[in-house]
């Protein structure tokens, strides 16, 4: 399981330069790093800025795709634009932007939104990623989690965004407590609330994971405080 973060501080991207945490970019938090922190990366995902920007600047977002071409072999995926709990409104944005992301070579992120199914997900579509948005409610749905198995399936990269919790980090490496989904990677803001005193406590949630993700799909297994 790889966590995405803010690298927001020298400790934070000291995690990321060891491997122990990927980084979460936007247009926005990449042009507040220097050369020297934003070189240290080996795992990047690149968000569109749709959930947290209300005026989304689609220049902005494409010129920074093409700034980042030079670290095109650490990028994990890119995020597609997207509409916040539209499915049909997401789809439309996936035909009008994703050739272009694939163009330059990234692996495109279809994000899932409130009221999609997996008939009408574009499967033959180019699909590097899939990447679980939407509403706290949709993205614990059963149907979330089985497109997300689907995926996996289909050796397409999973993602959750929004993951805050060990709760919710765990069930994303290794399904729920009824065996749904699995996810490569996820992301959230733990971080950007206190990071020195979080960082520690996510690291912890992250070994626990490694040392047990084999017995997780049969075993509760002991939570970390």
């Amino acid at each position: 399981m790889i966590y995405l973060a803010t690298p927001s501080t020298p400790a934070v991207r000291d995690a990321m330069a060891s491997g122990r945490l990927g980084a979460m970019l936007t247009a926005g938090s990449w042009r507040n790093l220097n050369d020297e922190a934003s070189g240290r990366f080996p795992w990047i995902g690149l968000d569109n800025e749709c959930f947290s920007t209300k005026a989304w600047d689609e220049q902005r977002w494409v010129d920074w795709l093409h700034d980042m071409l030079p670290r095109l072999p650490e990028v994990l995926f890119a995020v597609v634009p997207d509409v916040v709990g539209d499915h049909e409104a997401t789809l439309e944005r996936w035909y009008r932007y994703a050739p272009m992301v694939q163009h330059l070579g990234y692996p495109a992120a279809f994000v899932l939104q409130d009221g999609v199914t997996s008939e009408e997900i574009p499967w033959d579509s180019g699909i590097g990623a899939i990447f679980t948005g939407g509403s706290t409610e949709f993205k614990l749905s059963q149907t979330a989690w089985d497109i997300a198995q689907e995926a996996r399936d289909r050796n397409v990269w999973t993602h959750l965004g929004r993951c805050n919790s060990f709760v919710r980090l765990r069930a994303a490496a290794s399904g729920d407590l009824h065996g749904r989904g699995t996810y490569d990677s996820a992301d959230g803001t733990y971080l950007a609330f206190g990071p020195d005193r979080n960082l520690p406590k996510l690291l912890s949630w992250l070994d626990w994971i490694d040392h047990n993700q084999p017995l997780m799909a049969n075993t509760a297994g002991k939570v970390p405080a």
